[in-house]
C-alpha cells in the first residue's frame, strides 16, 4: 500500500494544475455536448430572455462551485474525487462521491442514446 502511494504521489507531482481559466474551458467543453443537443429546444420552449437569464445563472453556479472542489481540493491534498470524498467523510463520502460519478455518467450516456434514438426514428420516416 506504500509503494503505490508513493507512486500516485509522484504522479501527482507531475501533473500540469490547471488555472482558473484552462478549468473554465474544460467545463465548458465537457458540457458542450448536451448544449449543442438540448439548448437550442430550450430557447424555443423558455424564450430568448428567460433562457439567457438561466444560461449565464447555471453558468455563474458551474463556475463557482468548480472553483470551491478544487479550494477544496488543494486543502486536502487529493488526487481526485474519490479520494476528495475519503478524506472529507470517510468511506460514506467515497462511496457517495462514485455513485454521483457514476450516476452522473449514466445520465450523460441515456441523454446521448435517446438523442441518437429520436434522429433515427426521424431519418426513418
Amino acid at each position: 500500500m506504500t509503494k503505490k502511494r508513493i507512486i500516485e504521489e509522484k504522479e501527482t507531482q507531475n501533473q500540469k494544475k490547471l488555472n482558473w481559466c484552462s478549468t473554465y474551458l474544460t467545463l465548458m467543453k465537457g458540457f458542450v455536448c448536451v448544449g449543442v443537443l438540448y439548448v437550442p429546444s430550450a430557447f424555443v420552449n423558455g424564450g430568448w430572455g428567460v433562457t439567457m437569464i438561466f444560461l449565464a445563472i447555471s453558468a455563474f453556479c458551474t463556475c463557482y462551485c468548480s472553483h470551491l472542489l478544487l479550494d477544496a481540493r488543494a486543502a486536502a491534498k487529493a488526487s481526485s474525487y474519490t479520494e476528495l470524498g475519503r478524506i472529507s467523510y470517510g468511506f460514506t463520502g467515497e462511496l457517495l462521491v462514485n455513485l454521483a460519478v457514476a450516476s452522473s455518467q449514466m445520465g450523460f450516456v441515456i441523454a446521448f442514446i435517446y438523442f441518437i434514438k429520436a434522429n433515427l426514428h426521424e431519418i426513418a420516416e
